[in-house]
């Protein structure tokens, strides 16, 4: 922290331009102290998260007395308390992806008063003091889950028509409003036509509360076409409950009702190369967190960095799932 502050005073003093290269010169990440977090380890995304960073510091040369990563065990009080403690013990910046935004608020104006930059990795704060934020857009993502779907039912029937199941994730999550929001841009106006016929429950980002959800919504009427699911988890609980019924058919074969969902886990990566569930959409925590790391450090150099980062998305299928950069893949062989 010390030497971060010498470099902004030695850049009032001498100038712009040759502290910048001066700066470079004389920077050594290991004069400085990298706080970490991961909101749980019960979720395999968060590990992978973990894994990010860890490559990060590898990357930047960061030795492991430099750097803490805590698990906040999805309980965000005690989270903050861990964040408090990375404070204390001299974090020059912070890593953080909390389990809640609202209650981190109070937490990041101390970071902000004590002048320690913040870095929020998939999640983050509902305030704007921060430095830097790379997320997903779950907008995004959401809207590429119905788009798939409305593409599935156009190929299945030669126009947007059918029954379709949405599997939301936890209620009050961020990521659960922004994902339907997108895929509600998308399907909306078929539901309201009439086309598609809509049924919406909640699979709060569990397989097993999705597959209990799915029991029931089949119970009731065993006709759909497709289901999309806010996260992976919601999709692998959704296929086993449509197994349960006795409705296994492939991806390709008839009666074969389309899965969606959203992460790329290895899990579903292996469901979706035996068939069983169509697509994901990928999100990225492992170079997520690598990059989280890089910019730490660029922040310590004194060098700015854009507030707001948008991460990379991509479609997983067949023909791509078992791809050796998938995160996913990657994860299951660290």
């Amino acid at each position: 922290m010390k030497k971060y502050l010498a470099i902004l005073l030695s850049i009032a003093l001498l100038g712009t331009s040759a502290v910048a290269v001066s700066a470079e010169e004389d920077f050594n990440a290991n004069d400085y102290q990298y706080g970490a977090s991961i909101s749980t380890a019960k979720n395999v995304f968060f590990v992978a998260l973990q894994l990010g960073y860890e490559k990060g510091f590898e990357e930047q040369g960061i030795d492991e007395e430099n750097y803490t990563i805590t698990d906040g065990n999805d309980d965000i009080t005690y989270q903050i308390g861990q964040f408090e403690d990375m404070l204390q013990a001299g974090a020059d910046v912070l890593i953080l992806n909390p389990v809640e935004a609202d209650p981190v608020n109070a937490f990041e104006a101390e970071a902000v008063e004590a002048g320690v930059p913040i870095i929020y990795c998939d999640r983050g704060s509902t305030s704007d003091g921060y430095t830097c934020f790379l997320q997903s857009d779950n907008v995004a993502l959401g809207r590429m889950g119905g788009e798939y779907i409305i593409n599935f039912l156009t190929e299945k029937y030669g126009e947007v028509k059918g029954h379709v199941v949405e599997l939301e994730g936890r209620q009050g999550a961020s990521p659960t409003i922004l994902r339907g929001q997108g895929f509600h841009e998308v399907i909306d106006e078929y539901v309201e036509s009439g086309a598609i016929d809509l049924v919406t429950q909640n699979g709060d980002f569990d397989q097993q509360v999705s597959l209990d959800a799915m029991m029931n919504i089949l119970q009731a009427d065993e006709d759909k076409d497709a289901v999309f699911g806010h996260n992976d988890d919601c999709v692998l609980g959704a296929r086993k409950a449509l197994e349960s019924f006795d409705k296994t058919a492939l991806v390709g074969e008839e009666g074969h009702v389309c899965l969606v969902g959203i992460d790329g886990t290895f899990e579903t990566l292996t469901a979706i190369d035996e068939g069983k569930i169509d697509a994901t959409i990928a999100q990225n925590p492992m170079s997520m967190g690598a990059e989280a790391v890089r910019l730490a450090t660029e922040i310590l150099k004194g060098n700015e960095v854009e507030k707001d980062i948008s991460w990379e998305l991509k479609t997983l299928t067949k023909e791509n799932c078992m791809d050796e950069d998938n995160w996913g893949i990657a994860a299951e062989n660290a």
